[in-house]
């Protein structure tokens, strides 16, 4: 099913879900500037389908899902549509949740995580981020107003050259085409404003995660480079996985989805 649906809080957004009721719920969170698609390879891969009930979804101003007028982009605002989108989807709290989320989609996910509100068994984090310094978040908001002033074509060659790694650039042209592609295809009042979130969101209590966490990281990512997913994994556990995959930058399920897909299946099938 691919649809836009209405939520109770007067939000349209744009949901895919897929595969078998039988299992588990499979969330997918994705990134700033990306859209439900950033996750089809490996879902394919890793054949998720099979025993996961799916469910995708663009976020607030990305993908299909349009802005609203209701209120200020937040991450917190974010959760609270994820909340209520389980509750469209009449998906009750006890069921079982494994939820993915990469880059901004990872703070989301850990944020609701974090909530302790639904069953949140497994938490999958592609290249999460984490509230930012004084630096970072001057560096979100003079990017929310560039693309204000000049669009997505301002910062989509910055995006590329930075996002991926020099050898996804040089050997996997398809990488450069697919972010190029979701970026621009991005609006760029959801975007700016997605800076913006990102610009003021504060760090969940990542202690109070419960659900066993893996983390995938890129060798090359410099968005969130490995000594910041070291940081983070021990702020949530003591236990929590982290696999790095080698030569890959920001953009792992594009990158390399062979090798991100064979560490989540080890870690949903084989942990």
């Amino acid at each position: 099913m691919t649809d836009l649906v209405q939520l109770k809080n007067g939000k349209l957004y744009h949901l895919e879900q897929k595969g078998t009721t039988q299992g588990p719920i499979a969330l997918f969170v994705h990134g700033l500037g990306g859209n439900l698609h950033f996750f089809d390879a490996i879902i394919a891969l890793g054949k998720l389908e099979e025993n996961h009930n799916i469910i995708l979804i663009d976020w607030e101003g990305h993908g299909l899902t349009p802005m609203s007028n209701n209120e200020k982009l937040s991450v917190n605002s974010l959760v609270e549509d994820i909340r209520y989108l389980l509750d469209y989807l009449e998906i009750s709290k006890s069921v079982p949740i494994v939820l993915f989320g990469h880059s901004l989609g990872g703070l989301i996910a850990t944020t609701f995580a974090a909530l302790d509100e639904y069953n949140v068994e497994k938490l999958i984090l592609l290249g999460p981020v984490q509230a930012l310094g004084a630096a970072g978040q001057e560096a979100m908001r003079a990017r929310a107003q560039l693309v204000e002033r000049k669009g997505m074509s301002s910062i989509v060659n910055t995006i590329c050259q930075v996002g991926l790694s020099e050898q996804s650039k040089n050997q996997n042209p398809l990488c450069i085409a697919f972010v190029r592609q979701s970026i621009m295809l991005t609006n760029s009042l959801g975007y700016s404003n997605a800076c913006k979130a990102l610009a003021s969101a504060h760090d969940p209590n990542y202690g109070s995660i419960k659900a066993a966490t893996l983390i995938i990281s890129g060798s090359d990512d410099k968005t969130a480079p490995p000594p910041s997913i070291a940081k983070l994994s021990k702020a949530i556990s003591q236990t929590t996985k982290v696999h790095q995959v080698e030569d890959i930058g920001h953009w792992h399920a594009i990158e390399n989805p062979a090798a991100v897909s064979q560490a989540i299946c080890t870690f949903l099938f084989n942990a």
